[in-house]
């Protein structure tokens, strides 16, 4: 929904675990299957409710020099150099095909309890520096 000054609120309250994707330490393929289960299991689980994006988490570590993906330089890894924290090009494409309308969004998650989410913003998918996670729905 729309909030004042034109930005955009997403209220993420539910998931759906992805099953039977074809995945690897450094890849995960989400195919049109994939969607369509999630859509059903929508239906099924969560009716009345959309959903506004996904996620994944990231067990390697990228250089934090790499230009190829979109990172996020204030959230590194405990792994010195690098950051388990960003969206890579096959991220991108991703969210670009399945998730490509404005308020869609993606969180990563990094197997030391950090997460961050990412945004469309003028077209470009980026890190989203606010956001409030809350305890119970509508408790602040």
């Amino acid at each position: 929904r729309a909030a004042d000054g034109g930005r955009l609120i997403v209220e993420v309250s539910d998931f759906i675990v992805s099953e039977g994707l074809i995945s690897s330490a450094t890849e995960l393929r989400y195919t049109f299957e994939s969607w369509q289960s999630h859509q059903a299991q929508l239906r099924e689980q969560f009716p009345g409710k959309r959903i506004v994006g996904w996620y994944h988490t990231h067990v390697v570590t990228m250089p934090t020099s790499e230009s190829e993906s979109i990172a996020d330089e204030d959230t590194e890894a405990a792994v010195s150099g690098g950051t388990t924290m960003f969206f890579s090009q096959h991220d991108v494409f991703l969210h670009s095909q399945f998730f490509a309308d404005e308020w869609y969004v993606a969180l990563v998650l990094d197997p030391w309890g950090k997460n961050i989410f990412f945004q469309w913003k003028n077209g470009r998918i980026v890190p989203c520096h606010a956001y409030y996670l809350y305890a119970d729905l509508g408790v602040a």
